[in-house]
């Protein structure tokens, strides 16, 4: 399965732990292809919520000179999408938002229902399904919490077909959740 793997600069040395590595390394042995992106904040400008990426250039940001545009097409083009990112105030990195900001040409501007909620429409036939894996040695309960409804949230706006949210606490968690992860990607690639 073709996959992506977004991850912001801390997740390369969580408490001596390479998550980036881990993660590859469990989506390899399940045989996903996967591409690895880091994000930067600095090399993404940030949305504008113009809306032109819906009336103007439908499914492309009309912002120009970062490769956002690229990653949302490598996103719609993936059978799986990880994030990996450092929970900040039970939410994603600052590098991470900067770029989910900008994954708004991949959705419909028309609104439609799912279960009793409104919710922007496909624009796509076919959506990634979502991993969020967060990680920080001071995550509390309410943020983790945050956390995976935002994950669960997310996955429901991108039309994923199905989601797991993860959190990292210490470098004894990463076995565990590596685990869970890969009883998912058992789950998505059968």
């Amino acid at each position: 399965m073709k996959t992506l793997l977004l991850y912001d600069e801390a997740s390369k040395n969580f408490n001596g732990v390479n998550l980036v590595e881990e993660v590859t390394s469990s989506l390899n042995s399940k045989g996903f292809t996967t591409k690895l992106r880091k994000i930067i904040d600095s090399e993404f400008k940030p949305c504008i919520g113009c809306f032109g990426c819906w009336v103007k250039t439908p499914g492309l940001c009309v912002l120009q000179g970062d490769e956002a545009n690229e990653i949302n097409n490598y996103v719609i083009n993936s059978q799986l999408l990880v994030i990996l990112t450092q929970i900040q105030y039970g939410s994603y990195s600052k590098d991470i938002k900067k770029y989910l900001d900008r994954q708004i040409p991949n959705i419909s501007p028309f609104f439609t229902i799912i279960k009793g909620e409104t919710h922007h429409q496909k624009r796509y036939n076919s959506y990634p399904c979502f991993v969020g894996i967060g990680y920080s040695t001071n995550v509390s309960e309410t943020e983790e919490k945050t956390f995976k409804t935002l994950v669960k949230r997310n996955s429901i706006n991108l039309h994923t077909p199905k989601s797991l949210s993860l959190v990292i606490g210490n470098e004894k968690d990463v076995s565990k959740e590596m685990t869970e992860l890969s009883n998912f990607l058992v789950e998505v690639s059968s």
